[in-house]
């Protein structure tokens, strides 16, 4: 983990993602290094840990920034603010998204008034890492969804995961009209060519390239998969991470290095006399090598095996650089 930052990379939930999208970039001042970059709107949030309150995110929708209370938080103030912000058409008021200790994925559940009031109620758990407890943000059309990115540097795949029944159908279960990840309650379609496809790409990248600036260049984000939902008012929200993968053994470099690299000096910040006594070392050991090895073939021809162990790289490439993230497969 880098130093001084929250632990960012997750799987199956990554809560952390918030910190970053909240933190201003010192260097633009800004929360984007694109001035045009989309907005990023995120509903009432709340970061748990053990099912206690740590922090609290919402957008402004007048200055569309990202705002955070980590003071005097509460389940109660939580609670109030779900129920008034909760469409009065419907029975469904907030999200919970869970990543228990016992299993490797989060569970993803809708709650009502009730079932919010109970979870509430019941005070911390230790069998609950970590979650998110959300606003439920009504999506546009009759049947609730979500648009599941997965992103990496090199592609971005996304699939729309809609519920097959109405989410007003009250006749039903709660489960079974907002769930997003049951085969049996929904239908997935790939989403691309479009103009919101390219929206939530470049969202995507942008948010990249954030983490990576407010980080001071210690996070590069190597691949993510972000759940968005898009409201009645064709508003894109940023719901929340299933899974964050960075490179976090990136350090600035130091100045005399970036120094010399711009500007044609020796490399590593040597001077000049300590890059010769290299070089003669260099060509000192050279020969050496030269003649140890000339010595072990004659050696070798009179050995009765004859044989030689060779190393393999530590790549099937023959690189030592690190492997890249590949997408993961889409499914349910």
């Amino acid at each position: 983990m880098a130093s001084g930052l929250p632990d960012l990379a997750g799987s199956g939930l990554a809560p952390n993602l918030y910190d970053f999208l909240w933190m201003k970039n010192n260097l633009l001042q800004t929360r984007c290094m694109y001035h045009k970059c989309p907005p990023i709107l995120v509903p009432d949030t709340v970061q748990l840990s053990q099912r206690r309150p740590t922090g609290w995110y919402f957008s402004s929708l007048k200055t569309g920034t990202l705002q955070r209370q980590t003071k005097d938080l509460n389940m109660s103030k939580v609670v109030d603010t779900l129920l008034r912000k909760s469409d009065p058409s419907l029975d469904i008021v907030g999200t919970l998204v869970e990543k228990k200790r016992t299993s490797a994925t989060a569970s993803i559940d809708y709650l009502t008034a009730q079932q919010l009031e109970r979870f509430a109620s019941a005070g911390p758990s230790k069998k609950a890492r970590v979650g998110v407890l959300q606003s439920f943000t009504v999506p546009k059309g009759q049947s609730n969804f979500v648009i599941r990115v997965h992103w990496t540097m090199e592609d971005v795949q996304m699939d729309s995961f809609i519920n097959i029944n109405k989410l007003n159908d009250t006749s039903l279960p709660p489960n079974d009209r907002t769930s997003t990840t049951e085969e049996k309650y929904c239908v997935l379609i790939p989403l691309q060519g479009n103009v919101l496809s390219d929206q939530l790409s470049r969202m995507c990248s942008c948010i990249a390239e954030h983490i990576n600036f407010v980080s001071q260049q210690r996070y590069q984000v190597q691949s993510m998969t972000i759940n968005f939902r898009v409201d009645s008012n064709d508003r894109v929200w940023l719901l929340w991470c299933d899974e964050l993968v960075v490179d976090d053994d990136l350090m600035p470099a130091v100045p005399q290095v970036q120094h010399t690299l711009l500007f044609g000096g020796t490399h590593g910040g040597m001077s000049d006399t300590e890059d010769d006594n290299m070089a003669s070392r260099s060509g000192h050991r050279s020969r050496q090598e030269s003649r140890s090895k000339a010595q072990s073939r004659g050696m070798g021809r009179a050995s009765s095996t004859g044989g030689s162990s060779r190393i393999k790289p530590a790549h099937p490439s023959g690189s030592t650089s690190r492997p890249q993230a590949q997408p993961r497969k889409t499914g349910w």
